[in-house]
């Protein structure tokens, strides 16, 4: 966190938010495939039903988190901007592009990192609809 925006916050009491508060979770586990393919009906069930509950307990906590937070920031004087879908496209357009250039900058493996942060958009992208 850059000085000047803490200066800003403790002379304004705002705290603005320019990405969601609420990122995805990623639960999910990574099986030999051999492994996987030797389990029956019943075990691969189970396995995915509780992998499904562990992510819905995950992400209902998180939730309950990021609310507490809110709340508690709130009632200290903080005063929290959530930013319109304009103001988050053009947040995207001027930020989003440098800050994953620095990501990639400081990476050992910048191509890597690179391919990386592109999966990761795809699923974010995929679970959309959901």
């Amino acid at each position: 966190m850059s000085s000047s925006f803490i200066r800003h916050y403790d002379e304004t009491k705002t705290l603005s938010y320019a990405i969601p508060l609420i990122s995805p979770t990623w639960s999910d586990g990574i099986q030999n495939k051999d492994t996987w393919n030797s389990l029956t009906d019943f075990q691969r069930n189970a396995i995915e039903k509780a992998v499904k509950e562990a992510q819905n307990a995950s992400i209902a906590y998180q939730l309950d988190t990021t609310l507490w937070a809110l709340a508690l920031n709130q009632s200290e004087g903080t005063n929290i901007h959530f930013l319109t879908d304009n103001e988050r496209k053009e947040w995207k357009q001027e930020f989003y592009p440098k800050m994953l250039e620095a990501i990639v900058s400081k990476s050992a493996n910048p191509t890597e990192t690179r391919q990386m942060i592109k999966k990761i958009e795809a699923l974010v992208d995929d679970l959309r609809w959901q």
